[in-house]
């Protein structure tokens, strides 16, 4: 019998083989009996079973193991993926804890160095401040030295001359301080 392109297809070729395996259980059960039916029986079930097998249940199995296998694939690269991410994650917290013990050390230096600053500023403004009390005591002082001097001088030259007038009040007495004076000069010139 030759094999038609109908035939090629995996239901045709298994209906040709249970109609040739009928066929010869067929034959057989005419020779040997009901034994035969039996037997023939369990090769068509069991025929129908691999074929259901085949066509249905193992594509279905097939699919599902590849499907399993795509979507292992696929935790396996989020898991590589996922652990990448923590690593970074991880790197990214030690440079964050670098950074922040550096900018701590800077905050504690600046501390230090504005500590420094306001005390140096604390002295200066101390200085500034005793050298303006120093100077206010000193202009107090040559006020008040000045102002000594002058009330003693116009005294001095009050009494002086209240003195002199008295003392010159009389001509002849005048006359002896002029001539005192000339004869003073004239032995200092001499």
């Amino acid at each position: 019998m030759a094999i038609t392109n109908s035939m090629r297809s995996p239901f045709m070729r298994y209906i040709f083989y249970a109609v040739v395996l009928f066929g010869g259980f067929y034959l057989l059960s005419l020779l040997i009996g009901p034994f035969a039916y039996r037997l023939l029986n369990f090769f068509i079930i069991f025929a129908l079973a691999v074929y259901f097998i085949q066509k249905k249940l193992l594509p279905d199995v097939k699919n599902k193991i590849v499907k399993k296998q795509s979507d292992i694939q696929d935790l396996k690269h989020e898991s590589k993926r996922l652990l990448g991410l923590q690593n970074e994650l991880e790197q990214e917290i030690q440079d964050q804890e670098l950074l922040s013990k550096h900018l701590f050390d800077q905050i504690k230096i600046w501390s230090r160095f504005f500590d420094k600053e306001c005390e140096e500023q604390e002295k200066t403004q101390e200085l500034f401040v005793n050298r303006s009390k120093e100077r206010f005591l000193q202009q107090k002082t040559v006020k008040s030295l000045k102002r000594m001097k002058d009330v003693v001088f116009s005294k001095a030259l009050d009494d002086a001359r209240i003195e002199l007038e008295q003392l010159f009040a009389s001509e002849q007495e005048g006359r002896r301080f002029t001539q005192t004076i000339i004869e003073f000069m004239r032995k200092d010139g001499a």
